[in-house]
């Protein structure tokens, strides 16, 4: 491992949604964390919007918002 990849790796803050050192919402493992219920869930797992793009907030507690509104 080269000096700068071991620095890019230790750059990346340890992350409450896996413990792990990563950047960005996508754990190594290809899960992310809902904003909502704070489980780790996989992107197929994720709610989309109308033009079919992902957000932060799983299938489950998606419907659980639309229920309650």
């Amino acid at each position: 491992m080269s000096e700068t990849d071991r620095e890019a790796r230790f750059a990346a803050p340890v992350r409450l949604c896996c413990g792990q050192r990563h950047f960005g919402a996508l754990c190594p493992d290809g899960k992310v964390m809902c904003c909502l219920c704070f489980e780790r869930v996989t992107l197929a797992e994720l709610s989309e919007t109308v033009d079919g793009q992902l957000t932060d907030v799983c299938k489950t507690c998606y419907e659980n918002e639309a229920v309650a509104s």
